[in-house]
């Protein structure tokens, strides 16, 4: 995850959509059509929606085309 909001060396298991897209040079409405197709797991805490670090990592490998 190249994510770089790390506070205290700590790592984070979750991002924000908002987080993705600005980190990727995406944006949020891209991210947001990507978990509405079912292509990309979100959790929904309330108001937030949070992607977990290790779903983005899978979506990053089948968008390489990885196995």
């Amino acid at each position: 995850m190249s994510v770089d909001d790390h506070r205290d060396g700590e790592v984070r298991r979750a991002y924000a959509i908002a987080e993705l897209a600005a980190a990727y040079g995406l944006s949020t409405g891209f991210v947001r059509l990507e978990v509405a197709r079912g292509n990309l797991r979100a959790l929904r805490l309330g108001r937030r929606v949070l992607v977990e670090a290790d779903e983005w990592d899978r979506y990053l490998a089948r968008a390489r085309g990885d196995k």
